[in-house]
């Protein structure tokens, strides 16, 4: 079994910490799950989010993402992104080490 890290994004002002983060975890064949939650889920619209998204399995978490007046329509975004905090307890629960940004 790969070792793994899941790492709880509820700022939007570290998205390049969490880049090399992601990176360097993926460089010694760490699987990586992310989930953002609160100013987080403002994440999905910064043009280098897409850097994340081939690195580590993200979800966001819905209620937090609509509580800032969006829709995943709104951003172009695929329905399986977006889930409840039940995924953040489950990668809490499945990941190895744990991280807060």
């Amino acid at each position: 079994m790969a070792a793994s890290l899941g790492i709880l994004v509820r700022s939007c002002d570290h998205l390049d910490k969490l880049i090399r983060l992601t990176k360097a975890a993926r460089k010694k064949r760490i699987d990586v799950t992310i989930f953002l939650t609160h100013l987080g889920t403002l994440l999905i619209q910064d043009p280098k989010f897409p850097e994340l998204e081939d690195l580590a399995e993200i979800t966001v978490c819905r209620v937090a993402f609509e509580s800032h007046g969006m829709t995943p329509a709104d951003v172009d975004r695929d329905e399986s992104l977006f889930a409840t905090q039940a995924k953040h307890a489950d990668m809490i629960y499945e990941c190895d080490r744990y991280v807060v940004f």
